[in-house]
């Protein structure tokens, strides 16, 4: 498995496990997801930081999911799970729906689109079109560091 890992700015990091053989496009999907799920967390983070009295039960998710896309991730080698992510997005919501917390609502939450995404290795965009062994060889226990950018 390649370990890829992926930044956005110096917080938003992860990494991503794929083998080398995989399309760019579907590590782009894949990737993109993640990042996606990732700052829904942060966000959902940032608009019950400011609540006053909230359960013990959500701030104990809130501090479970804030762990898991922290930047620490990386410095244990743990890749990110898309499963994980939503898990801990459902509780979020969950904890927060029992507690009767209006101000949950994501509206003003805007995810990366797909098509928009590039990943940029060593100064150069990876095409989609082709493999990620395209560019890094057959090792498969390689591990890169890319830049997720995207067109707004």
């Amino acid at each position: 498995m390649v370990a890829i890992h992926v930044k956005t700015d110096e917080e938003n990091i992860f990494l991503f496990a794929c083998l080398c053989s995989s399309s760019l496009q579907d590590i782009t999907e894949s990737v993109v997801n993640i990042h996606n799920l990732h700052s829904k967390i942060r966000f959902l983070s940032l608009r019950l930081h400011g609540c006053p009295n909230l359960p013990f039960s959500l701030q104990r998710a809130m501090s479970e999911a804030d762990a898991y896309v922290s930047k620490d991730q990386v410095l244990r080698n743990q890749s990110s799970s898309p499963y994980v992510l939503r898990d801990h997005i459902r509780r979020i919501e969950k904890e927060a729906m029992e507690a009767s917390l209006e101000d949950i609502s994501i509206d003003k939450y805007k995810p990366v689109k797909e098509e928009n995404a590039q990943i940029w290795l060593a100064g150069k965009r990876l095409v989609r079109d082709k493999q990620l062994c395209d560019y890094i060889g057959r090792n498969e226990k390689t591990k890169i560091v890319v830049t997720l950018k995207w067109d707004l």
